[in-house]
């Protein structure tokens, strides 16, 4: 994947994902927060351009990591929720 990017980093209500990929492939978007517990997955098949928003103005204030998979490597991006 290149040029992935999520924001705002410092969350409130909605957190883009953007980015692309040489080929289509099928994703996986993870939030998960601090203690490694799960709060969102996304499946994404067959794209080659990332651009999805979420909605994470449910979520406790506090500490997350974004995950995005492609089934060879994984990228991470750490965020935080206010």
């Amino acid at each position: 994947m290149r040029d992935l990017r999520a924001f705002p980093t410092v969350m409130r209500n909605e957190l883009t994902v953007q980015g692309s990929l040489e080929r289509p492939a099928s994703l996986e978007l993870r939030l998960d927060d601090a203690s490694g517990r799960n709060h969102t997955v996304r499946n994404l098949n067959g794209t080659s351009t990332l651009d999805e928003r979420m909605d994470v103005s449910s979520l406790a204030a506090g500490f997350y990591v974004l995950s995005v998979s492609d089934g060879k490597a994984v990228q991470r991006i750490k965020l935080v929720k206010q």
